[in-house]
């Protein structure tokens, strides 16, 4: 069974939000790209973990190209 690109880049990046929510240690997260050759419903559950993530006192850092689906953080654009 053999997964796509997207598909392990999904779980790349699901598995290391997750290890870093469940980490009282890890203070923060790094995330590049995260939404890049994922489908809609993906890219929306992963801004949701990252979302979590960030409520729960940590920072969360995106580099992304995809805005609008990270409405309502806080944004430094370069």
């Amino acid at each position: 069974n053999e997964r796509s690109a997207g598909e392990a880049r999904f779980a790349v990046h699901f598995i290391s939000a997750s290890a870093t929510l469940a980490s009282p240690k890890v203070s923060f997260h790094i995330a590049d790209e995260p939404d890049s050759g994922l489908d809609t419903n993906k890219q929306h559950l992963l801004a949701s973990l990252y979302q979590v993530i960030a409520k729960s006192g940590r920072c969360v850092i995106i580099v992304t190209h995809r805005k609008d689906i990270y409405a309502g953080a806080r944004v430094i654009s370069i």
